[in-house]
């Protein structure tokens, strides 16, 4: 990372003060774009996004190119982002039994060039991924995370940078680097913040077929996107994948 952005190199505890693959037929996947992947299709996740993020900027020469901002999200059937309280948090339906699901998954964090997340998040993961083994486990521990805290906090992962600027400019500037895709996590809060400061080029939503009735909605205001992929999997579980139109419509 560039000096002034929330450090030279990643090191462990480091505060930023920044003013400013072909699925299996077990996994059914098809596209609404009428876009031709071509050769980055086979490079996997990465790949694709790179492809998507090329051509919504394709009609902006004017744009330095930038790498792209993934926000990967959970949402119950119903559209929620969290459930009400008393009801518990648990997205995945029989993650563990659901190799197609976990075969994806690794290959979406295995695809960052960098984790960002927000404070609980990072506290939640770095609690767990640490001591698994695994593709996933792998991809968590090895690339490096970005972790957005206004306070000093503990930072036990390793390849952890602490960042307590402003969310925009910060991610503008992690944007200008070079590198893969930079992979957001957290939650509602967290995520409701990159929608709304419009800091997101890629939506990969996880869908649970399990309805919460009420709770915490991941976008407050009109939105268009554009579907690009989806996949099902055996045990009922969704991935949708979508990008920003040419031209986004929203309300004022």
């Amino acid at each position: 990372m560039r000096a002034g952005v929330c450090s030279t190199t990643l090191t462990l505890g480091q505060i930023c003060n920044s003013s400013m693959s072909h699925p299996s037929p077990a996994a059914r996947s098809w596209s609404s774009t009428g876009l031709d992947p071509g050769p980055d299709h086979k490079a996997g996740v990465a790949g694709q996004v790179a492809a998507l993020v090329h051509h919504n900027h394709s009609n902006r020469p004017q744009e330095n190119p930038v790498r792209p901002l993934i926000l990967r999200h959970s949402l119950s059937l119903d559209g929620y982002s969290a459930p009400p309280p008393g009801v518990p948090e648990d997205f995945f339906v029989e993650y563990d039994n659901d190799p197609e699901f976990v075969t994806h998954m690794a290959e979406v964090l295995g695809s960052a060039g960098v984790h960002v997340m927000g404070a609980q998040a990072y506290q939640d993961m770095a609690g767990h991924w640490p001591f698994q083994d695994g593709p996933e486990a792998d991809a968590m521990n090895r690339i490096p995370k970005v972790v957005f805290s206004r306070n000093p906090i503990p930072t036990p992962w390793a390849t952890t940078t602490v960042c307590s600027g402003d969310l925009a400019p910060e991610i503008a500037a992690l944007k200008a680097e070079e590198g893969g895709p930079i992979l957001a996590h957290g939650g509602v809060r967290f995520a409701q913040a990159f929608v709304r400061a419009d800091l997101v080029d890629v939506y990969h939503l996880l869908i649970t077929p399990v309805a919460h009735g009420s709770g915490s909605q991941l976008f407050t205001e009109f939105t268009t996107l554009r579907l690009v992929e989806a996949r099902s999997f055996p045990r009922g579980n969704l991935a949708l994948t979508y990008t920003r139109p040419d031209t986004a419509t929203r309300t004022p």
